[in-house]
């Protein structure tokens, strides 16, 4: 357990995800992005739902306006 609380910490620290700074993902999460992440999951289903329906059509809209430009 020493190990992954010093490798927490240490992720703490340069304000990245666990995951990122271990190598188990190429995308890295900011501290923002996880509280934000954490808030929502949190939240009664319905209002989740809501949240991610708005997320997945403005990303769907990004992506239909990099697919055009």
């Amino acid at each position: 357990m020493g190990e992954l609380y010093t490798a927490a910490k240490i992720a703490k620290v340069l304000n990245i995800s666990l995951d990122y700074l271990v190598g188990n993902t190429d995308r890295e999460l900011d501290e923002q992005m996880l509280k934000r992440v954490a808030a929502i999951s949190q939240l009664p289903d319905e209002e989740k739902d809501k949240i991610l329906m708005v997320v997945d059509a403005l990303i769907r809209d990004f992506n239909a306006r990099e697919v055009f430009a």
